[in-house]
């Protein structure tokens, strides 16, 4: 018999968990050296809309509720602060980012965020909707949250749908799992 407080170690089964959140917090740190965004955010979000005026609406949204935003599709208004943009986007620096919001004209490769573990907000009807469904934590069902117009409070609506969901631990356990069953 092993003394008090002594057992042996077991690697837990999210130590895996542990490795991608390292690489994460790596990838994360890498992105805000480049692009002049704050590393102590709460997240980091992908934006992609083809009008500029609804992409500066959505990085300054982002950014008021705690997050980092970095468009793929043009440059954001250098007044909102802890938002950027990305030129290019390389396919390991998407594990730097939490969600991506497209209204599905601009740049983002959506297949490749979405197998990245990224979770989409995107417009209802879109090309994948077949296979996306809306998040509801009580039902333990669903891997994204889907706006139904491109009016800019809907979309900030499902933004911050996806903080109040993912700052319960198993609700944001659970979306992700959704998200990587769906993709991968």
């Amino acid at each position: 018999m092993l003394p008090y407080g002594c057992y042996p170690y077991f690697p837990h089964p999210m130590s895996t968990l542990a490795m991608n959140t390292a690489a994460k917090r790596s990838a994360r740190h890498h992105i805000a050296d480049r692009h002049g965004v704050s590393k102590k955010c709460a997240g980091m979000g992908l934006i992609s809309f083809s009008d500029e005026h609804l992409r500066d609406f959505i990085a300054s949204g982002i950014t008021a509720i705690g997050y980092a935003a970095l468009s793929t599709d043009g440059s954001v208004d250098t007044a909102i602060e802890n938002a950027g943009y990305l030129e290019k986007i390389a396919p390991a620096d998407l594990s730097a980012f939490d969600f991506f919001v497209t209204d599905m004209r601009g740049s983002v490769d959506v297949m490749q965020a979405m197998r990245a573990g990224l979770v989409p907000i995107l417009p209802r009807e879109n090309i994948f909707s077949e296979l996306l469904s809306e998040f509801d934590p009580m039902k333990f069902e669903g891997n994204a949250f889907l706006f139904s117009d491109l009016d800019p409070f809907r979309i900030f609506e499902k933004i911050v749908a996806y903080k109040e969901n993912v700052k319960f631990p198993e609700d944001r356990r659970i979306l992700l799992r959704n998200v990587e069953r769906t993709f991968s």
